[in-house]
């Protein structure tokens, strides 16, 4: 068969999705060309989802013209404002506008950590915690990236009490530490309620015990999470508007990626509590 071209192919899938032609939609597809979609990793994860995080960076090409792309597609979002399938990925895209520049910010966290300048590190901390946040509370009004829809699938299968709570917890397990896999969550979904109740919390775990110098049992947290109840969220009254202005709010934001790949170790590396005593060399040619 003869090869499809592809620039055709998506202004076609754009007008079927849509029901017209969006302005910006060509923007967007170029920018995500020219960043993730033009990436072909291998089951790759954000580091976000594999603790500690330090020690993995993401190959998804995350780079500018990713959110250049997100921007683009919701510069005129207003005029589609009545478009649901419209609202739906302007709602993904920008959730993940704000969770890939999060991530870019804790690889830079990571670096000031190894150069021993915590301190400094607290402030981004907190953005990308209440970056995140704001992405899950964007998510909460998606009609499919929600962990609460999935474990109603789950509760609604019982056919007792019991067998739907012990359902739900399987079906939070596999979409967390399945496997029994420690650093290294098995579907990586980013959904709302999975980023405040899991990736969140676990994230703050791992900056506190690097502050603390203390050793954190990361299978212990998976096991807890498996049992705690469900945090609710609040969605946005109008979520397509709080999408653009979310985007807007952290449009100014710089997150150009360091190129230089770095590792250094950290408590949550040790394998037990255990004092470990580290004696090493370092030689430079």
């Amino acid at each position: 068969s003869e090869p499809k071209d592809l620039d055709t192919f998506l202004k076609n899938y754009s007008r079927a999705r849509y029901g017209c032609d969006i302005e910006g939609v060509e923007d967007y597809w170029n920018g995500m060309k020219g960043s993730v979609y033009g990436e072909f990793a291998s089951n790759d994860v954000l580091s976000l989802q594999r603790p500690p995080v330090v020690h993995y960076q993401s190959t998804m090409n995350i780079n500018d013209n990713f959110f250049k792309a997100i921007e683009a597609f919701l510069r005129n979002s207003d005029e589609y404002a009545s478009i649901e399938t419209y609202k739906v990925d302007a709602i993904q895209n920008a959730a993940f506008y704000l969770i890939f520049k999060a991530e870019i910010l804790i690889d830079k966290i990571n670096r000031l950590i190894s150069q021993g300048k915590y301190a400094q590190s607290q402030e981004l901390q907190e953005l990308v915690i209440q970056m995140l946040l704001e992405a899950d509370r964007l998510l909460s009004s998606h009609p499919l990236y929600r962990l609460e829809r999935w474990e109603d699938f789950a509760r609604n299968s019982g056919t007792s009490e019991q067998e739907s709570e012990n359902f739900v917890r399987e079906a939070r397990r596999l979409v967390t530490s399945w496997g029994g896999t420690i650093g290294h969550d098995y579907s990586a979904r980013l959904w709302s309620g999975l980023i405040r109740d899991y990736y969140v919390p676990r994230l703050k775990l791992y900056f506190e015990s690097v502050a603390q110098g203390r050793y954190v049992d990361m299978r212990e947290y998976d096991k807890k999470f498996i049992l705690v109840e469900r945090t609710e969220v609040v969605p946005f009254e109008n979520s397509l508007k709080a999408a653009v202005e979310l985007v807007d709010k952290y449009s100014s934001l710089s997150v150009a990626a360091d190129q230089e790949h770095f590792d250094f170790w950290n408590p949550q590396d040790l394998p037990s509590k255990e004092p470990v005593v580290v004696d090493y060399a370092i030689h430079s040619e």
